[in-house]
């Protein structure tokens, strides 16, 4: 790797991150650097694990993929720009599924400047994640003070959450852009005022989520769109209203708001959306080995079937691997850390109340989107190791409702604080 390439970079980004850091709120100050730093090296940590042990996977092929592109570009910049823009997304291309097409073209205009530097682009995607992730923090820091360390723990420096939410992989991007949509989302619940910088970045970050996960823009944005109506502009039109009618309307926009949804990509259609849910699982347990997977018995593309296994999809999609069902160190790791959210979990629920404390208007919102997106990417991804991936995007939100106010998270406050002082 050339040393100047590396300084130039290092020097961008330091220069960036002093920036930024100048502008943030005295009490978030001590946790800018070291989650920024976590970040990073989590997104090397990322590549140096396959690398050294899977030896193969999406980053990889990203990787490669892109230079394929870089080679383009270096050769006839014009025929780049072509494949770019035009969608000529097969040229010498490994994968050519959609939405890892349009991530290997992301990739591959930081790598043409980076000189091809995986560990260089690594950083640069984890820095996006993390700018979505300091943003949403910085909102709940300036509205809701009380939920601060919740969001911090969360957000910043949860382990699962962060290290696959970072390096040269598709959660990078798309937690960056479904983090910074939620902080918007809270804003606008607030009747807080959103710039015209706001704006532009809302349409991008869409683009960007609808281009990568696709399913949780459609579940986001129907919830966030769905409260919005509800708590914002149904009041104006009817002022005495109840808090079951509150919940009555709320869900029925909700409901049609799927509807709408369904109609926006294939898959959500509605003649075929259990088909594609159970094909997915079917896929997962072909390829799987047997102990590495969520087993639905008798899995069937049917209304009643479904709803029938979703609450062991919930239940499993936030809290599996447990101990015994995990086979390697990963999954040790990953079931230790589970043991954790499971406990923090139960005793937030005896203390329920301190979470509504920060608006139930959010929390509620917060929680349908958690109850979806944990029981249908379960049902459709049952290996652990995938589902550790594609669930950073709720279970994020899950981890920081059941920090708020926690009883456990406040003890270990107060001593550290005692500490501190000593």
């Amino acid at each position: 790797m050339n040393i100047l390439v590396v300084f130039v970079h290092v020097l961008i980004i330091s220069t960036i991150t002093v920036f930024v850091f100048s502008a943030q709120a005295k009490v978030l100050r001590p946790y800018f650097f070291p989650a920024l730093l976590f970040k990073c090296i989590c997104g090397l940590l990322v590549g140096w694990l396959y690398m050294k042990f899977y030896l193969a996977g999406d980053t990889l092929l990203f990787f490669q993929d892109g230079k394929t592109l870089t080679a383009i570009a270096r050769e006839n910049f014009a025929e780049y720009l072509s494949v770019l823009f035009a969608d000529r997304s097969s040229i010498g291309l490994s994968i050519n599924e959609p939405r890892s097409v349009f991530f290997i073209k992301l990739a591959s205009i930081i790598l043409f400047v980076t000189y091809d530097s995986y560990w260089i682009t690594a950083v640069y995607f984890s820095i996006v994640s993390f700018a979505g992730a300091w943003f949403f923090v910085a909102v709940i820091h300036r509205l809701f003070p009380e939920a601060t360390i919740a969001a911090v723990i969360s957000f910043l420096f949860f382990p699962s959450i962060v290290f696959w939410s970072s390096g040269l992989i598709k959660e990078s991007f798309a937690s960056g852009a479904l983090f910074f949509l939620a902080g918007c989302f809270v804003l606008g619940m607030k009747r807080e005022r959103l710039t015209v910088l706001h704006v532009l970045l809302i349409i991008v970050s869409m683009w960007i989520l609808w281009s990568l996960k696709y399913y949780y823009l459609a579940v986001f944005g129907a919830v966030a769109i769905t409260s919005l109506i509800s708590f914002l502009l149904l009041p104006r039109i009817f002022t005495t209203t109840s808090s079951s009618q509150r919940l009555l309307s709320w869900l029925g926009i909700f409901m049609v708001l799927l509807v709408i949804v369904s109609f926006l990509h294939p898959n959500f259609y509605l003649s075929r959306i259990m088909t594609v849910i159970v094909d997915n699982y079917y896929a997962f347990v072909q390829h799987s080995s047997p102990g590495d997977i969520i087993v639905f018995e008798g899995l069937k593309p049917e209304f009643t079937n479904l709803v029938a296994n979703a609450p062991k999809a919930f239940i499993y999609g936030l809290f599996s691997p447990f101990v015994w069902q995990a086979t390697n160190t990963l999954q040790y790791l990953a079931a230790t850390e589970n043991i954790i959210i499971l406990l923090l979990a139960i005793l937030s629920l005896t203390q329920y109340k301190r979470i509504l404390t920060v608006d139930r208007q959010l929390v509620c919102p917060w929680l349908m989107f958690i109850v979806v997106m944990s029981t249908f990417i379960t049902l459709s991804t049952p290996n652990f190791g995938t589902l550790s991936r594609y669930r950073v995007g709720y279970l994020s939100f899950f981890v920081f409702l059941i920090l708020i106010n926690n009883p456990l998270v406040n003890l270990i406050v107060r001593r550290f604080s005692l500490f501190s002082k000593a």
